[in-house]
C-alpha cells in the first residue's frame, strides 16, 4: 500500500498555488475586489433590493476568474481531453478541492458558488453521456463558457429526498405535427434560474408514484412563458439564487428529452458519487483551515500573561478535530482512488456506503471545526471579520442537500445490516470471487460457476410451469445478479428435468385468484414484465440453453437470450391460442423481429409446435445440439462471452434500443456507448494486447 500523493499531482499543486499568486490574488485585490471576501461580504455579494439575488459585479467577477483559469488550462481539468480538459480523476479532483479549500475564503475556490479555479462541472459529463449530438454540440462547450447555462430542477415542494413521488408530470401532446411533451408542476431550490437559458426539468410521464421508472428528464428553456419564478427563498447564507419555480402548460418537442424516456433518475444520479466525494474533500480543506487558524490564534493570544494555547481545555478539542481530519482525508483518498479502479456501476455498488461515509462526516465536521473556531477565537470569531462564520453556513447545508445527513446514515446503515446489496463483496483486488456460489430457492436454483450465473427453472413435475412462487424466485434472481456487478459476466438459463419453461401454471390458484381479481392483464404488468425488464436491463449478454418445451412464456424466456442454443428433441410454442388469449411476455414484440412477420402470425394463430430444427432454419435461434450436449456447449458460449470486455453489455443495449430508435437516433446512440466504450480499461488492454500480438485479458471493466 502507498498512501502518497501522486508526484504529479503535487507537482500540479505547485503549479494551482503559482497561478492563484500571479493571476487570482492581483485580481481580487483590484478594484475593492476584497469587499466580497472581507466582513462585508454579504452585504457586497447581496443585492438585498433585488429579491436577495448576486449583484451583477460579484457575478462579473467569479465570471473573469473562470475565464482567466480556463485560459490557463485549470478550469477543465477535470473533464476529458475530448473537452479541452485532463483527464483528471477521482483523488485529483479530491486533493485538490482539498488543498484550495484549505487555504480559506478568496477567489480562487469560493464555496458558496461552487466557484472555483478548477472546476467540477457535472453537467459536460453527464451531456457526453446521455445527450443526443444535437444537444451535444448546443450545450458541451457552451456550458463550460458561459453562453449556457442550464438549472437543475428536481426537488419540489412537497417532495425531496422522495423524488418518486414527484408531483410534476408531463403528458405526450403533439402540436403542427411535431410530437412533444406538455409539462405542469412546480421545483424548488432550482438554483441559478435567474441566469439560466434552459433548466433540467424532472417529470413523470409514466409508472405510478414511488416507481424509480417513468421520470422523464426534459431540457426546457427558460425564457417558455408558462416558466415563472414565484420567488427567491432567502437562506441561512446569501446571496439567494434558490427560487421556486412554476412550470404551467409548458410545452417541448421531443428532441428536449434528455437521456432515456422514463429513465430520469439516471440522469439525476450520474455523478451523484462524485460531486459527494468531492464535496467531501472541501469540507475536509476548510475544516483544516479552521482547526489551523485556531492553532495560530491560540499560540499568539496571551490572555493572563501566558499562551491561549497552553490549556488542555484549548488543546484537546483541537486534537480531537485534527484527529477526525486526518481520518477522513484518507478515506476521502482511499475511496476517491478506488472509485478511479471502477466503472460507475461498480462504485454505486461496492463503494456507495463508503462516499457516504466520507461525505456526511466531512460535512459534520467542518460545521463542528468551524463553530470551535469561533469558540477559540472569542468574540472576533464570532464577527464577520473572521471567515468562520461565512464556512460554518456555507458547510452547514450540505448536511441537508445532496443527500441529506440522515439519508447518508440509511445508506451505510443499509449495507452494514444487509439491507441494501445483501450479497456484494467488500471491495477486493480484481478477480476476487464472491464466498457464496450459490443462492437458495424452491422453485429455481441460481449457482456460480465462476463469473457465469447458472439459473435453473426447477419445477420438473409439471415441465418447470411458472407459479406465482417462481415468479417471484425470479425477480429476486435477476436482482441478485444484477447487484453482484461484473462479478458475473455471463447469465446462462436453462431447466431441470425434460422441459425448459411449459409457460404459466394454469393449476396455480394463487396466480388463478389473482387474475380473477386484477384481470389476465394487470397481472403482467406487476409480474411478468418487472421480470422481462429486469433481463433486458441487465449489463452481461445472457445465454439460453432449451431443453425440451420451451411453451407460452417459456418461450419468451428462452427468446430473452442473446444467444440461444436448443437441443434436437426441443420445441417452440406459442399455446395462447389453445386456451383463448394472446400471445404475451414481448412475444408480439419479439417474434416479428426475429423470423418476419408472416411467420410470426403463424406461430400464434395456428399455435402449432415449431422443432428446434426448423426454429434454427428460420433464425429464431443460433445453436442446435444433441440433447445430451445441450448443457456443455451451452457452458462454452457461456464461458467464452465472460472472457468478453464491457462492450458486450453495451452491444446488447445498442441491438435493444435499435428495435426502436429512427436511424439518426441509432447513430447517435452508437456514438453514446462508444465513448463509455472507449474509456473502458477493457478498450486499454485490447490496443495494448493488439499491439503487443497477444491475447487480451479482458475484465469486464
Amino acid at each position: 500500500m502507498d498512501f502518497e500523493i501522486p508526484a504529479e499531482l503535487k507537482a500540479y499543486l505547485t503549479t494551482l498555488d503559482e497561478f492563484i499568486e500571479a493571476e487570482i490574488k492581483p485580481l481580487q485585490a483590484q478594484d475593492d475586489n476584497e469587499r466580497f471576501f472581507d466582513h462585508r461580504r454579504e452585504w457586497a455579494r447581496t443585492d438585498f433590493e433585488n429579491g436577495g439575488l448576486p449583484r451583477h459585479e460579484w457575478e462579473q467577477l467569479l465570471g473573469e476568474m473562470r475565464r482567466r483559469a480556463d485560459a490557463a488550462g485549470h478550469y477543465r481539468y477535470a473533464l476529458p481531453t475530448e473537452f479541452g480538459g485532463q483527464d483528471g480523476t477521482n483523488l485529483g479532483m479530491a486533493v485538490i478541492r482539498e488543498h484550495l479549500a484549505a487555504k480559506g475564503l478568496g477567489l480562487h475556490n469560493d464555496l458558496q458558488n461552487e466557484a472555483s479555479i478548477v472546476a467540477n462541472n457535472p453537467f459536460v459529463l453527464m451531456m457526453r453521456d446521455f445527450g443526443t449530438e444535437a444537444q451535444k454540440a448546443e450545450f458541451i462547450e457552451n456550458s463550460i463558457t458561459g453562453k449556457r447555462r442550464v438549472a437543475f430542477g428536481l426537488t419540489e415542494p412537497r417532495h425531496g429526498s422522495d423524488a418518486t413521488w414527484m408531483d410534476t408530470h408531463a403528458v405526450p401532446e403533439t402540436r403542427d405535427g411535431v410530437p412533444g411533451y406538455l409539462i405542469n408542476g412546480e421545483k424548488m431550490w432550482n438554483t441559478g434560474m435567474h441566469v439560466a437559458t434552459h433548466d433540467m426539468v424532472f417529470a413523470r410521464t409514466g409508472g405510478k408514484d414511488g416507481d424509480a421508472r417513468g421520470i422523464t428528464c426534459f431540457i426546457v428553456p427558460t425564457n417558455d412563458p408558462g416558466v415563472k419564478i414565484e420567488e427567491y427563498l432567502w437562506t441561512f447564507n446569501m446571496p439567494t439564487d434558490h427560487p421556486r419555480v412554476s412550470f404551467t402548460n409548458v410545452w417541448v418537442p421531443e428532441t428536449a428529452i434528455f437521456g432515456e424516456p422514463g429513465s430520469g433518475l439516471s440522469v439525476a444520479q450520474h455523478f451523484v458519487h462524485e460531486n459527494r466525494i468531492r464535496q467531501a474533500a472541501s469540507g475536509v480543506g476548510a475544516a483544516q483551515f479552521c482547526i489551523n487558524e485556531s492553532v495560530k490564534y491560540a499560540q499568539e493570544r496571551a490572555p493572563f500573561g501566558k499562551p491561549l494555547a497552553s490549556n488542555q481545555a484549548i488543546q484537546f478539542p483541537l486534537v480531537e478535530l485534527h484527529t477526525e481530519c486526518e481520518m477522513i482525508r484518507n478515506l476521502v483518498y482511499k475511496t476517491a482512488w478506488q472509485m478511479d479502479q471502477m466503472s460507475k456501476k461498480e462504485v454505486a455498488i461496492y463503494l456507495s456506503d463508503k462516499v457516504s461515509m466520507c461525505n456526511y462526516r466531512a460535512n459534520r465536521l467542518v460545521c463542528d471545526a468551524a463553530d470551535r473556531a469561533m469558540q477559540v477565537h472569542g468574540g472576533i470569531g464570532y464577527s464577520r471579520h473572521k471567515p468562520f462564520e461565512h464556512i460554518y453556513r456555507h458547510h452547514r447545508r450540505y448536511r441537508i442537500t445532496e443527500g441529506s445527513e440522515e439519508i447518508q446514515i440509511r445508506k451505510v446503515a443499509g449495507v452494514l445490516f444487509g439491507f441494501i446489496n445483501p450479497n456484494k463483496a467488500s471491495y477486493a483486488p480484481r478477480g476476487a470471487r464472491q464466498e457464496e456460489n450459490s443462492v437458495s430457492y424452491e422453485r429455481i436454483k441460481l449457482v456460480y460457476e465462476g463469473n457465469i450465473a447458472v439459473l435453473t427453472f426447477n419445477h420438473p413435475e409439471v415441465m418447470n410451469a411458472v407459479c406465482t412462487r417462481m415468479l417471484t424466485e425470479l425477480q429476486e434472481a435477476v436482482r441478485e445478479v444484477r447487484d453482484r456487478g461484473p462479478e458475473v459476466r455471463c447469465l446462462l438459463m436453462t431447466g431441470e428435468g425434460r422441459g425448459f419453461c411449459a409457460g404459466a401454471n394454469l393449476a396455480d390458484e394463487e396466480r388463478n385468484a389473482q387474475r380473477e381479481k386484477q384481470g389476465a392483464g394487470d397481472g403482467l404488468r406487476t409480474g411478468y414484465h418487472p421480470l422481462l425488464l429486469g433481463m433486458r436491463d441487465l449489463e452481461l449478454p445472457i445465454v439460453t440453453a432449451v431443453n425440451g418445451a420451451a411453451a407460452g412464456v417459456g418461450m419468451s424466456f428462452a427468446l430473452m437470450g442473446d444467444m440461444i442454443c436448443a437441443g434436437r428433441s426441443a420445441f417452440f410454442l406459442q399455446a395462447f391460442a389453445r386456451i383463448g388469449l394472446i400471445p404475451d411476455g414481448g412475444a408480439t414484440y419479439l417474434l416479428p423481429r426475429l423470423v418476419g412477420w408472416a411467420r410470426a402470425k403463424e406461430l400464434s394463430l395456428m399455435a402449432d409446435r415449431l422443432p428446434a430444427a426448423q426454429a434454427l432454419e428460420w433464425g429464431l435461434i443460433n445453436r442446435v445440439f444433441d440433447d445430451e450436449a445441450l448443457l456443455p456447449e451451452a457452458m462454452k458460449i457461456a464461458e467464452r462471452l465472460a472472457k468478453g470486455p464491457r462492450s458486450l453489455a453495451l452491444i446488447r443495449k445498442a441491438y435493444w434500443q435499435s428495435a426502436f430508435n429512427s436511424y439518426e437516433a441509432q447513430l447517435d446512440l452508437e456514438a453514446q456507448l462508444q465513448n463509455e466504450a472507449g474509456r473502458s480499461l477493457d478498450f486499454k488492454e485490447g490496443i495494448s494486447a493488439f499491439l503487443g500480438k497477444r491475447e487480451a485479458g479482458f475484465t469486464g471493466r
